[in-house]
């Protein structure tokens, strides 16, 4: 039986980090109604690079404290600075990439986008600060600080919350203005975060212990498939495909947030477990955990299906079209919850390359019939292609969890191929 203070600390994680995903939708909400649909659309593409860029500069840092944390033979206190020695590390090697890709989408985004105001590459800049954020976040994930790390981002949103309200208030509405004084606010705050950790941990730099190829591309290919789909409408649809789109992905996120709020709050246990425990009760923990994430999911699921033209009309009128296209990309969410943590399971018990290949192939699938769907549906069709390559991974991944690990990510009673034979 699962003690109450995993139960606890389980709610608590999803209620921090909850709250920071529920102040970042009212901040899209307050910019979806205050920018035309055709300049929403540019702000969602430049900001869903911004967050693309900033996960690949991360070059797949998590697994690799995650397995330092549970590997390590250092007390805590020198467990803590050795992995802060780490993100100094890649806080250089990170920025470096940040600055070509951001000179990269500047010349892309002057001769491609036409706009008056470069509304792509100005909310392209939100990468620096999303970085330090996204990096310090797995800083304390993988020292089972994850409730810490969601009051972190839970501030972020808070202060640009603060700012557009502010900016609203005075009638201060100007699309320059708004993002420039955004961005401004953000990285103010982000300087905070970097002067209080440096002098909490020093700024020594230590090169990775366990850093591993296939935990930096499968990383980088995990979120190219989140945002491939925006930079295919952007290629084959206009600005209004990508506002649409992108309100619709902001909505359904909340249960893409479950399973990513779960897994931060459980990921650096399980490795303590599988490396330190038997298989029986890593399981336990698994499998308490999947039920949680698909309680939750299914209670959402069950609320956009009855309320989902309502919610989309918070973002404004013309979003209420776009009931269908929710109900697609919702179901697609909730095929990964009650697929489970089936990538982290993978990446723990050393099988990095079987979740790299999942990536590869799902990409492939999701562009394929993403441009083929999309000339005939629109954004509909990217929906469709999304939820096709979504079901194709998870199966790919829960399959080999059972059979080759021996550990079932999902609530539901499946054998592995050897326990139906024996």
């Amino acid at each position: 039986m699962i003690d109450s203070s995993l139960l606890k600390r389980s709610l608590l994680t999803i209620a921090a980090h909850g709250f920071g995903r529920f102040l970042n939708i009212i901040v899209f909400i307050f910019l979806a109604r205050i920018l035309s649909t055709t300049d929403y659309g540019y702000l969602i593409f430049g900001s869903s690079i911004a967050k693309l860029v900033a996960v690949i500069a991360l070059l797949g840092c998590l697994p690799v404290f995650v397995k330092q944390w549970g590997k390590n033979g250092l007390d805590h206190e020198k467990k803590i600075n050795s992995i802060f020695n780490m993100v100094n590390w890649y806080k250089v090697r990170g920025l470096i990439l940040i600055l070509i890709c951001m000179l990269s989408f500047y010349i892309y985004s002057q001769y491609k986008i036409e706009s008056s105001v470069n509304i792509a590459f100005l909310s392209f800049l939100f990468v620096v600060p999303l970085f330090f954020i996204n990096l310090y976040q797995q800083f304390l994930n993988s020292i089972k600080k994850s409730i810490h790390s969601g009051l972190m981002q839970t501030f972020f949103y808070l202060l640009w919350l603060v700012f557009i309200s502010f900016s609203y208030f005075f009638n201060l509405l100007d699309t320059e203005w708004i993002l420039i004084g955004s961005i401004l606010t953000m990285t103010s705050y982000v300087l905070l975060l970097i002067s209080y950790y440096l002098n909490k941990h020093g700024v020594n730099s230590e090169r990775p212990k366990y850093i591993n190829r296939n935990f930096i591309f499968g990383q980088w290919a995990g979120v190219l498939f989140i945002y491939i789909d925006i930079i295919l409408i952007e290629i084959f649809l206009l600005p209004v495909d990508i506002a649409f789109y992108g309100v619709v992905i902001q909505i359904v996120s909340i249960l893409a947030f479950i399973l990513g709020g779960v897994n931060m709050s459980i990921v650096a246990e399980l490795s303590e477990y599988y490396n330190n425990k038997s298989l029986k009760e890593t399981q336990k923990r698994i499998t308490y955990y999947a039920r949680f994430m698909t309680f939750f999911a299914l209670i959402f699921t069950v609320m956009l299906v009855i309320f989902g033209e309502q919610i989309l009309g918070i973002y404004g009128a013309e979003y209420k079209s776009q009931y269908l296209l929710l109900l697609v990309l919702t179901s697609a969410q909730l095929i990964n919850v009650i697929s489970g943590s089936n990538g982290w399971i993978l990446d723990i018990s050393g099988n990095e390359k079987t979740t790299l290949k999942a990536f590869y192939i799902s990409i492939f699938l999701k562009i394929i019939l993403g441009i083929f769907l999309i000339k005939f549906y629109g954004a509909l069709g990217m929906a469709f292609a999304a939820l096709v390559a979504i079901a194709f991974w998870n199966i790919y991944l829960v399959k080999f969890c059972i059979n080759k690990i021996k550990l079932n990510p999902t609530i539901f009673n499946i054998k592995s191929v050897s326990a139906k034979n024996a």
